[in-house]
């Protein structure tokens, strides 16, 4: 009577610990966004999706982390519009600093900052706003992939 007990709790604790078949990036998605409602809604939405994710306010904060970790940044989802450095300015400042990154700009108008010909040149997705959480899941899940392809 013992034995089917203890061979029931293994098979439990077995199933437990088996990994998921596509396990989310180690990488942490950099997210900077100046109005903190969406900020908040972006880090609840990847962190709900197993995303490694860190949330900044404004460009100058984006810069500060990935100084301090050059390579553990896979992804940027950034603003376009925001106070100081635009997204368009950090995208290329962190760029120059790690080589396979991967960027998402979002924006509710672009209002002549970005061209559709750059966003090609430079490989970056972009969401307008409001965009819905399937997009931006699969715009992030895009970009890692990528991300991973290059390493």
């Amino acid at each position: 009577e013992i034995m089917p007990s203890l061979v029931g709790s293994e098979m439990c604790k077995e199933t437990a610990t088996a990994k998921p078949l596509s396990p989310t990036p180690s990488e942490y998605v950099l997210v900077c966004e100046d109005n903190e409602a969406i900020r908040l809604a972006i880090e609840g939405l990847l962190k709900s999706n197993g995303y490694r994710t860190k949330v900044v306010k404004n460009g100058n904060e984006a810069l500060d982390f990935a100084s301090g970790h050059p390579t553990e940044i896979g992804v940027l989802v950034s603003d376009i519009r925001m106070p100081g450095i635009d997204g368009k300015e950090l995208t290329l400042r962190l760029k120059q600093k790690i080589a396979t990154l991967q960027v998402i700009l979002i924006s509710g108008h672009t209002g002549g900052i970005i061209t559709n010909e750059w966003l090609e040149k430079q490989n970056i997705q972009f969401l307008a706003k409001p965009f819905s959480h399937k997009e931006l899941i699969g715009a992030v899940s895009n970009a890692f992939s990528t991300y991973h392809s290059l390493k």
